[in-house]
């Protein structure tokens, strides 16, 4: 595989940013070197950082019911569920 095909989903990215979000309160001496890392990724991932948009939004819901455990998880689905849909691709 190469590196030009391979996606990420926004729910990692948000997953990654809610990380440093977190460092930050806690006042954790890494959250600069966390920030910098995600801010990376998110560089080097650009124009590859798969949306949820109403589609997968829609078949989020679906994989919501009967039970919304695990909702990340089930997001992550459907975004790639609708990315191999369209590109084939890999999501991260």
């Amino acid at each position: 595989v190469q590196e030009e095909e391979l996606a990420m989903s926004v729910i990692t990215l948000r997953e990654r940013l809610e990380g440093v979000e977190a460092a930050k309160r806690k006042n954790s001496p890494h959250a600069a070197a966390l920030e910098a890392d995600v801010e990376d990724l998110a560089a080097a991932f650009q124009g590859r950082i798969l949306p949820l948009d109403e589609r997968a939004a829609r078949q989020w819901a679906r994989l919501l019911v009967p039970s919304n455990s695990n909702s990340d998880d089930k997001a992550q689905l459907a975004i790639a569920g609708q990315a191999d849909e369209h590109a084939g691709g890999l999501v991260a």
